[in-house]
């Protein structure tokens, strides 16, 4: 009964956007942003394609921000040219206002930026910078599942604020358990449209979708994993969770 209720309330409480209504049919320019590692290259190359076999590629452009990683221009101008979308690199808000006004007539237009850790004084100087952007641009924050929570509640920490839209879950496949970020996810009210689960493009890039996520949560510890009950220890817990009822 009560992990019936457990997950009840999780599924309440898990906004699962509707991405494919709230983000590719209502159009318009998406930052994604985060940390270093969290996926952000590939889950821009996902999108744009997701986007491109649905409004053609006509209707789509990338721009990156990040010219500090070698090679990361190069990876997404790979993933440009395999899709037919033209890609723009800015190096600055200027660049930016340009370019965006320029793309004026995209249905959608995707924003690769440089991954930098959430304490990183230039996380609010990338916020402004899409502040100033001369057109509407909202944030996608993502956020790896295989990351503790502790660590994660630092990143929406520094980084929500204005014109975050919500997040993405990547990694999901990485993660040995889903309650840490779906905490963070949950506590912060973020609206979370997608989720990934490997390096394809565009097959690894899901909607969200809360009873897998939410059962995958609730389930038990492997065999052997170190933060299982022992035997002694069950009744300790049952007596506590009588205390909390």
């Amino acid at each position: 009964m009560a992990i019936k209720w457990a997950r009840s309330a999780l599924m309440h409480n898990l906004k699962c956007a509707n991405a494919d209504q709230e983000l590719m049919d209502k159009g318009g320019i998406y930052a994604l942003v985060g940390p270093t590692g969290v996926g952000k290259t590939t889950t821009v190359a996902k999108l744009a394609a997701r986007a491109t076999m649905r409004f053609g590629a006509q209707h789509v452009a990338l721009v990156t921000t990040d010219s500090y990683r070698i090679g990361a221009q190069d990876q997404l101008r790979i993933y440009g040219k395999i899709l037919g979308v033209p890609v723009f690199s800015v190096q600055n808000e200027g660049d930016l206002q340009l370019t965006l006004a320029d793309l004026a007539s995209r249905h959608l237009v995707f924003i690769d930026t440089v991954g930098m850790g959430q304490r990183d004084a230039r996380v609010a100087t990338q916020t402004e910078l899409f502040r100033a952007a001369g057109r509407p641009v909202e944030r996608l924050l993502l956020l790896a599942a295989n990351a503790d929570g502790h660590t994660l509640e630092d990143v929406v920490r520094h980084y929500r604020g204005g014109g975050l839209a919500g997040c993405i879950l990547s990694k999901i496949d990485e993660a040995v358990a889903m309650g840490p970020s779906l905490d963070v996810i949950i506590r912060n009210r973020l609206p979370l449209f997608y989720m990934t689960n490997g390096q394809r493009v565009p097959e690894d890039l899901h909607l969200s979708n809360a009873p897998f996520l939410v059962d995958r949560a609730l389930r038990a510890p492997q065999p052997g994993s170190p933060f299982a009950l022992q035997a002694d220890e069950v009744p300790i817990m049952n007596a506590a969770q009588a205390g909390w009822l």
